[in-house]
């Protein structure tokens, strides 16, 4: 299958697409658009025919009718083999009903397209926005392996101090990361000058050798060490040294390999190594995980030299990890509003109405909250500001259940009717759907638990009208409660294409009025207090 580089684009061409549809016509000209955009397309008239296809080849996309003779389109997607379990499934029909339609979405098919559709355009989007949502959710899941593994190594580092069992657990965690054969470990005494051990590590075998007299040309390195050392210095001093470094992976027929500095406080202990026996394995996203670890590594090896030379102080493990950390959840975070932003995008939303109801949100929960030191929202009492927080990033997945509604409801200019807007409604239960088999695969995730809470319930009213449920009061999530003032405010204040803006007052005016109706009297009245605060957001972040 296709391999997608980690960007924020996706392309059709050379992609492997199954066209599944008893109609000819339809199947043919479909195929000959996307083959004309680059993609290797394959055609089967049934559900039958297409399921031996799919057992034998590998495909990006499969896109198949519902209704066809022999094995309808819900069977085949039901059946297909676990060697294409992650392919992008879209349904498409001209007959379906509602239930069709949840029936899909339960055997998880990632879009439902309605026909007939006004052009082949809507096929190529629904093809790149799938596309696109399954790049970013494969990588967040890399990422959190990452996080997992990096935490796995930095708790092993702060609780042992065995050099060699530590330098065993760094090479087999990082192995399931990245595919090294042999990794090597390079240690000085303190005058920098004597190289004491060699520790060196593959599938096979752990060597510890002892040296008392190499001394390699570290002068230019440590010359050099009030600067940041670069990768050509690094590579030229490797050259220099180049049996010591690189005698033992070429014999075990290593072919690549990056070597890194051990520094802590601008003082070299040491080097680590990386090899593969696979040509340009370590590639930039490789060198990034490695680059992570070895500061850790350094401040490892830095305090089994020190204890080795019995010094009695005890130093204590500096830590990067709370900077990795932040790090790797900033990127989470982004990838969580580009899923989200796709959602709102399918009916015209702009990434700025994101941005607003996580501010308007944060806002609200604030006057909320302002003389609360804890709450319990629902899974036990948790410090206010963590509360406020989850609740913030959790308000952008408000209608992430809307990428289960067919474009035909979402992007109709008037008014919908009975029937539509029942199918609309689906929005909230699809959402939480999809965030529950999420958060029922991470062990006590609050936030997934207050997304899939605000995803279901965002619509309830305080006076039981609202939907799906018809809760009312305090039977509603309260951070689902927060988020419907929000949404109902940047809803009326922005235009829309059936309606123009509302103007600040006479929004005010409504949400007062809806007081004990629509909205949780508590949360208007905290609403109040800070609306004008909303209003400035909103004219700062409008579209």
């Amino acid at each position: 299958m296709h391999s997608e580089k980690h960007s924020n684009t996706v392309s059709i061409s050379n992609r492997e697409i199954l066209i599944v549809d008893d109609n000819t016509v339809l199947r043919s000209l479909i195929s000959e658009y996307l083959e004309n955009l680059g993609a290797q397309v394959t055609q089967a008239e049934n559900g039958q025919i297409a399921l031996k296809i799919v057992t034998q080849k590998q495909f990006d996309v499969i896109i198949s009718d519902i209704k066809m003779p022999v094995m309808t389109g819900v069977t085949f997607m039901q059946n297909i083999p676990a060697l294409n379990k992650d392919s992008v499934k879209i349904i498409m029909s001209g007959e379906a009903s509602i239930e069709d339609v949840i029936l899909s979405f339960k055997e998880q098919i990632d879009e439902f397209i309605m026909k007939p559709f006004p052009s082949m355009e809507i096929i190529r989007q629904a093809i790149e926005r799938q596309l696109l949502k399954h790049h970013l959710r494969t990588d967040l899941l890399f990422k959190n392996r990452i996080v997992k593994h990096y935490n796995e190594i930095l708790q092993f580092l702060v609780s042992n101090s065995d050099l060699k069992k530590t330098f065993q657990f760094v090479y087999h965690s990082i192995q399931k990361l990245i595919p090294i054969g042999q990794m090597e470990l390079l240690i000085f005494d303190l005058s920098q000058e004597i190289l004491t051990k060699k520790y060196m590590i593959n599938d096979k075998k752990l060597d510890c050798l002892a040296h008392n007299s190499t001394k390699p040309k570290l002068l230019n390195l440590i010359k050099d060490m009030d600067d940041n050392l670069s990768n050509a210095m690094i590579k030229k001093f490797c050259k220099e040294n180049s049996e010591l470094f690189f005698k033992d992976a070429l014999h075990n027929k290593m072919k690549s390999s990056i070597t890194f500095p051990l520094v802590v406080k601008k003082r070299i202990y040491g080097f680590i190594s990386f090899f593969s026996n696979q040509t340009s394995s370590i590639s930039k996203q490789n060198e990034y995980i490695l680059k992570g670890i070895v500061p850790e590594i350094s401040v490892s090896v830095e305090r089994a030299i020190y204890q080795g030379q019995l010094y009695e102080e005890n130093y204590l493990l500096r830590s990067t990890t709370q900077e990795l950390n932040n790090q790797l959840l900033a990127q989470q975070d982004a990838l969580i509003f580009s899923l989200a932003e796709l959602a709102e995008k399918r009916d015209n939303e702009t990434g700025k109405h994101l941005l607003r109801i996580q501010a308007f949100t944060k806002t609200i929960a604030e006057a909320l909250f302002k003389d609360v030191d804890s709450f319990d929202i629902g899974y036990g009492e948790i410090d206010i500001k963590q509360i406020i927080e989850i609740i913030e990033k959790s308000s952008t997945l408000h209608d992430i259940g809307k990428v289960g509604i067919p474009d035909s409801i979402l992007l109709k200019p008037e008014k919908l009717n009975n029937k539509e807007f029942k199918t609309l409604q689906q929005h909230t239960l699809i959402g939480a759907k999809c965030l529950k088999n999420a958060s029922d695969k991470v062990y006590n995730n609050n936030f997934l638990k207050v997304s899939m809470d605000i995803a279901y319930s965002h619509h309830e009213k305080w006076n039981g009208k609202g939907y799906p449920d018809g809760k009312k009061g305090e039977e509603i999530p309260l951070p689902a409660r927060i988020v419907a003032i929000a949404d109902v405010f940047d809803a009326l204040r922005s235009p829309r294409c059936y309606k123009h803006s509302w103007r600040f007052q006479t929004v005010c005016n409504h949400i007062e009025k809806e007081k004990g109706k629509h909205f949780d009297p508590e949360i208007v009245d905290a609403f109040i207090t800070v609306k004008d605060k909303i209003e400035e957001i909103y004219t700062q972040l409008k579209d």
